[in-house]
């Protein structure tokens, strides 16, 4: 049978225990609110984010481009890390077609803005383009990839730019489009470049195709194997702070294909990983993660001997009754009895 102090003990510490537990849960909820709340006040509401990617709110990004894509149905990616290039199913290839140049043909289409693949990922982008695929970019390097010596890209651009004439589908509607006012395209007239965007309303299609002539515009559509590739070396037409602007909004539209095309952004140019969890965390938290969970382990191992029932305090006991029966034993023989 159990001693009733032992049982009155163990109901206070399970009284105890179970209001430690619900004050630990409302600290940690409360810790977390306090992280945030600072968060949130340190970091303020200034749009943040790298020009030429997709998760950025500033006006150089392209934040409202994705946006406004994924709400006319076309399915958007932002591919993180590594670029990983989408399946070339249900795209329509060129073939032997060399009539014209589509922009509206149904593909999957890459993004690249603003930042540079290493040279193993363009040579991967280079083979996916060949393949039936769409690439948009305004990276010298990648183009010179992709495109050799075809396309040098200026700084001098300018900011009101017109459709081409050219026999180029998927330009209707759009009357004027406006720049930045920054870069441009020279390259040599073949059949398989067509120009998409020009500083002039004047046509360019009386230039003979295929004689070499020298053309200078503001964005093109090169043809490389099965697929193509958009060079926009002024990305302000697509940009957050461009996009309501004029008919750079359908242009943005257009130029990444039909609605059933399917866009991915590649963020990993952008510094962003693909990490997740505690790995995707920034350094500064991981280490202080670490530091508060090493903590909490000395101030538990210090703390650990409270846990649990306690013990009783040791009594002072009174001498063994052997002493008793010796001293009985004495005073029995002193007596003689």
């Amino acid at each position: 049978m159990e001693n009733y102090s032992t049982l009155s003990r163990d109901r206070t510490f399970r009284k105890r225990s179970l209001k430690t537990i619900i004050f630990a849960l409302i600290s940690i909820v409360a810790l977390y609110g306090i992280i945030f709340s600072a968060e949130n006040y340190f970091a303020g509401s200034t749009p943040r984010g790298s020009q030429g990617s997709s998760y950025a709110t500033i006006s150089g990004g392209n934040r409202a481009w994705s946006e406004l894509l994924a709400a006319n149905s076309i399915k958007v990616t932002r591919d993180r890390g590594k670029a990983t290039l989408p399946p070339l199913d249900r795209v329509q290839s060129y073939g032997t077609d060399l009539s014209s140049l589509r922009l509206d043909r149904t593909t999957q289409t890459v993004v690249v803005l603003a930042g540079a693949l290493p040279s193993n990922e363009a040579k991967d982008v280079a083979r996916f383009v060949r393949n039936g695929g769409r690439l948009i970019t305004d990276n010298p390097h990648l183009l010179e990839v992709l495109l050799k010596n075809r396309v040098t890209v200026f700084v001098e651009g300018s900011q009101n730019l017109f459709p081409s004439s050219e026999n180029v589908s998927g330009l209707d509607g759009i009357e004027e489009v406006e720049g930045s006012g920054t870069g441009s395209l020279t390259y040599k007239s073949n059949n398989d470049v067509r120009s998409v965007l020009i500083d002039t309303q004047d046509s360019q299609t009386d230039i003979a195709q295929g004689t070499n002539e020298l053309i200078h515009d503001n964005a093109a559509i090169f043809r490389l194997g099965n697929g193509d590739v958009i060079a926009l070396p002024d990305t302000g037409m697509v940009s957050n702070g461009g996009l309501p602007r004029k008919d750079n909004a359908l242009f943005s539209l257009r130029i990444v294909g039909s609605l059933r095309s399917e866009v991915t952004f590649i963020e990993g140019v952008h510094g962003f990983d693909d990490a997740r969890g505690f790995a995707g965390m920034p350094l500064s938290w991981r280490v202080a993660i670490v530091g508060l969970f090493v903590a909490f382990v000395i101030f538990a191992c210090a703390q650990g001997r409270r846990f649990g029932v306690g013990e009783e305090p040791n009594r002072d006991l009174g001498p063994r009754r052997i002493y008793f029966a010796h001293a009985l034993a004495q005073a029995l023989k002193k007596s003689k009895r």
